[in-house]
């Protein structure tokens, strides 16, 4: 059964955290999450509250398609050449060279070490219309050749489908911090400790670096009963409900 998209508003609020590595690419209508090396980012496809899908990604309109016709024309065109010098022969020299235009990792395997080969890539913008052409180069001038629909301007962008504005997210209820509550939270080894007639105080995070992610360092400050502060963990909390609610869940034995 197909999910629909989020709703919930959670990923455009960490994307505008600055101290999440939660971030939005509006040209690619994506979240991402970045890496801590800055080496790249990983895509998000579905928000992690409340399970809706992402937002549908405009990556594909940011090239142009292929008809069935054009990659048969592309196929025909080069399925004989083998190795770098057949290509070059037919077609000259390429409109760019990348040293390292891809890497291929091989994982480890029965005792043998991890190996990474890197890879040149020649590409040839002026062989089709709609796709560039790219020679990637393997050892021994071995090649493997593959198109890719060449960037559609944002002019031509604008010309196919003029894009609605996005739907701001809906806000979301504010708790009343100055009411009381009964909190529970989870402790070590399975169990439940509830905080009586509490009330939420404030939240920070505990000795965390200048732009770090704040993560398992954030607290919440609880004033018991006694008028006394306890910090926990905000991944600890579990529910809280007005003093003396009796809850009526219903535990279920697991099938």
């Amino acid at each position: 059964m197909e999910k629909d998209e989020c709703k919930c508003g959670s990923l455009a609020r960490m994307a505008e955290d600055p101290k999440n590595s939660v971030e939005f690419d509006a040209r690619l209508n994506e979240y991402h999450i970045r890496r801590a090396d800055g080496s790249g980012y990983s895509l998000i496809y579905f928000c992690p509250f409340c399970g809706g899908n992402a937002p549908k990604s405009e990556r594909a309109s940011l090239s142009q398609r292929l008809t069935d016709a054009e990659r048969q024309r592309l196929g025909e065109l080069t399925k004989d050449l083998r190795t770098v010098q057949d290509v070059i022969a037919a077609f000259g020299e390429p409109d760019t060279r990348r040293p390292i235009g891809m890497t291929v990792v091989t994982p480890e395997k029965e005792g043998a070490p991890e190996t990474t080969l890197a890879c040149p890539v020649m590409t040839y913008t002026r062989l089709s219309d709609v796709a560039d052409v790219h020679v990637t180069v393997y050892p021994a001038d071995k090649v493997g050749i593959s198109f890719q629909g060449k960037p559609i301007l944002v002019q031509q962008r604008q010309e196919l489908r003029i894009r609605p504005a996005a739907k701001p997210p809906e806000p979301e209820p504010q708790i009343d911090t100055s009411r009381r509550y009964d909190v529970y939270c989870a402790e070590p080894y399975q169990k439940t400790v509830v905080y009586r007639n509490a009330r939420f105080k404030g939240a920070g995070s505990l000795l965390l670096p200048a732009g770090a992610h704040a993560g398992f360092s954030q607290f919440v400050e609880l004033e018991q009963a006694n008028g006394q502060s306890v910090f926990i963990s905000r991944g600890s909390i579990l529910r809280f409900c007005g003093p003396g609610t009796e809850l009526a869940a219903e535990v279920l034995a697991p099938k």
